[in-house]
């Protein structure tokens, strides 16, 4: 009997590690997995230290071993490292690493890769130039990022699947992150037929017996070929040696809900920490990676032409001034006539404007009092088709109102400004023949239902897409020939930081929808401002003018990348209990030189799914350890247990 004293990492939401007595023959080691009693349960813990000092408290024996599982110290590591930097637990982050598992015992299948079947990839002159530069970092077996920067449909993809076989076939683990899971199917597919081995794929969707398969196959090296979301960089892997993060320029890598992280820079410090390269594949890089291209840290390889007989779409601006625009309609005579223009070819079109459901505000005819959320300082969104209001922060959803709540006028209440479903409804006025499709979140909410739609799409069942920002994700419709993007000009305006930003990729990735077979496509923008400095960059092709614009830009304001944002936010269901903590911690902000703390103030939308909300902004030079200075800020006083303080390092969202 060892009689070890072990501290015992859990997925809980406890303050520490807590301390057990080892009373098995084995010594265990750092990083054994374990089961342990808490309270009346037993839960799946991680070994993180030996105790050597006895505590002035009774303590409990572990209850079981795992034998063999245990996690690498570069996961220990990663695993720290992830937990500082964002300011939240370690406890957190390990209930990531276990999956969703709750018991490690049971049987499963193997799911060994057949190197046999992976086919040779065929590729272009240009491709096997840039693969040939990626070759050497891959054969090197060291940390390195390489930027794959290539316009839409370049054929980033066959690139980086051939370093990802290149991986596979000396007995290496690779995994390929997307922003999007739910609309993945068709790139998945392309993934499996183009290198002839079937991927894990790795969601959260899956079903708990899925996952805990794929879990384990990881852990033991069986499964090389893996595609997940963002959680999947937590996987225990045991030879990784190399991680792809597609569209990395792409929002959605950034988790707002729960552990707050980027899973794009998590990916490049898992690279790091596990000493192997990672790939960064985009047609529209991130500020943050075009400028660590700039300053040298990371290497580029680039594509600049469309794979095969592709060629890029002509874009045109249409001056909205000048058009006759009649009252409630969003689509010009021009776009209207190119859309029936295309029809008439039999190709399809893609009109793009990203907000949902039917109109975004209802509001009275006689005291002009709008709709909100009962929830949150929203107001709520019409759902035609639904016959119902509905709010985008919470879910929060109504029967469509006919009466007005203040004045009790049932005049008419109005549906003001447009959403996918009233873009969709204008085109099927004006032209019946079409047969249109809505490609938004709300008609797409599993696997299933992409695959259906895509497939409707891909087989020409569909003229006209009427769809938001989920348009812009990497999809191939080979007989999208028109792209019309409806409303520009608010996108122009945006209130942060990141806001062009934002704007130019989206424009420029749903734009590369178009024309992606042998005819050039063609792109509409609609604007009241053709004369922006946003949109000319756009038309005319200058991704650099665009980039060395929006850096030096950042670089004036002091904004990312020179220099570190952080938003905390206090929460609470109680208004004035969250205004008093707010200024209780505005009260004890700490002073150091070069770190500005503004606030607090109310959140832009000050209340969502009935909590209160402070925020603080942080901003310091990037060299500066800011975490720990909010660490030791955020846990210096004793908050009421009534309010939440969530802390955003790098944020993305600021409303």
């Amino acid at each position: 009997m060892s009689n070890q004293l072990l501290s015992i990492l859990l997925p809980l939401n406890v303050s520490r590690p807590l301390t057990y007595r080892n009373t098995t023959s084995l010594k265990l080691q750092v990083g054994q997995i374990v089961e342990v009693p808490i309270k009346n349960k037993s839960v799946i813990g991680c070994v993180v230290e030996e105790v050597h000092d006895l505590p002035d408290f009774q303590i409990r024996d572990i209850s079981n071993v795992y034998e063999g599982q245990i996690l690498s110290a570069n996961m220990l590591q990663f695993m720290r490292w992830v937990a500082n930097y964002n300011v939240t637990s370690a406890e957190a982050i390990f209930k990531m690493v276990l999956g969703g598992n709750k018991k490690l015992d049971k049987s499963f299948r193997s799911l060994m890769t057949d190197l046999s079947t992976i086919k040779t990839i065929t590729l272009s002159t240009e491709q096997n130039t840039a693969f040939q530069s990626i070759k050497e970092r891959l054969s090197n077996n060291q940390h390195s990022v390489t930027l794959i920067d290539g316009v839409t449909g370049s054929g980033k993809t066959e690139l980086y699947l051939e370093c990802l076989s290149n991986v596979i076939k000396r007995g290496g683990q690779a995994l390929i992150l997307l922003p999007e899971i739910t609309l993945a199917t068709q790139l998945i597919k392309r993934f499996e037929s183009t290198l002839g081995i079937k991927p894990v794929v790795w969601h959260s969707g899956i079903s708990q017996s899925l996952k805990y398969s794929y879990w384990h196959n990881i852990r033991l090296g069986n499964a090389q070929f893996i595609v997940g979301a963002r959680s999947a960089l937590f996987l225990p892997f045991a030879h990784l040696k190399l991680i792809i993060v597609d569209e990395e320029h792409d929002s959605s890598f950034k988790q707002e809900e729960g552990v707050t992280y980027n899973a794009r820079d998590m990916a490049i410090v898992k690279a790091k920490i596990d000493d192997i390269p990672i790939l960064l594949a985009s047609a529209t890089p991130s500020i943050e990676t075009a400028y660590n291209v700039q300053s040298g840290r990371y290497h580029k390889v680039f594509l600049q032409s469309r794979y095969g007989e592709a060629v890029f779409p002509l874009t045109q601006v249409i001056d909205l001034n000048k058009e006759h625009m009649r009252h409630n309609m969003w689509i010009s005579p021009t776009l209207r006539q190119q859309l029936i223009n295309t029809l008439n070819l039999k190709k399809q079109s893609l009109l793009f404007l990203n907000r949902r459901g039917y109109a975004p505000i209802t509001i009275c005819a006689k005291c002009k009092h709008k709709i909100e959320c009962t929830n949150c300082n929203s107001f709520m969104v019409e759902h035609k088709k639904k016959g119902v209001l509905q709010c985008h922060y919470c879910s929060h959803t109504i029967d469509k109102v006919t009466e007005c709540p203040v004045c009790d006028s049932s005049a008419k209440m109005i549906a003001f400004g447009p959403g996918v479903e009233r873009i969709a409804e204008e085109v099927q006025k004006a032209i019946p023949n079409a047969r249109v499709e809505i490609f938004t979140s709300d008609t797409i909410q599993n696997h299933q239902d992409a695959q259906q739609k895509i497939d409707s799409i891909i087989k020409g069942d569909i003229d006209i897409i009427v769809g938001t920002q989920l348009t812009a994700k990497g999809l191939h419709f080979p007989g999208l020939h028109l792209v019309g993007i409806i409303e520009c000009d608010k996108k122009l305006n945006g209130g942060d930081v990141r806001a062009l930003e934002r704007t130019y990729q989206l424009f420029q990735q749903v734009s590369g929808r178009a024309g992606r077979e042998s005819t050039q496509g063609v792109v509409y923008i609609q604007t009241y401002e053709p004369e922006s400095m946003l949109i000319n960059q756009i038309i005319s092709g200058d991704r650099e003018a665009f980039y060395a614009t929006e850096l030096n830009d950042r670089k004036v304001a002091e904004m990312p990348p020179f220099a570190k944002l952080a938003l905390i936010t206090v929460q609470a269901f109680d208004e004035s209990t969250c205004a008093q903590t707010a200024d209780l911690l505005s009260s004890h902000i700490p002073e150091y030189h070069n770190i500005t703390i503004l606030g607090p103030t109310p959140a832009p939308i000050f209340m969502v799914r009935k909590r209160y909300r402070y925020r603080f902004l942080v901003k310091s030079p990037s060299n500066i350890n800011m975490q720990k200075i909010i660490r030791q800020w955020l846990t210096c006083l004793t908050l009421p247990k009534t309010v939440q303080v969530k802390v955003d390092i790098d944020p993305h969202s600021f409303l």
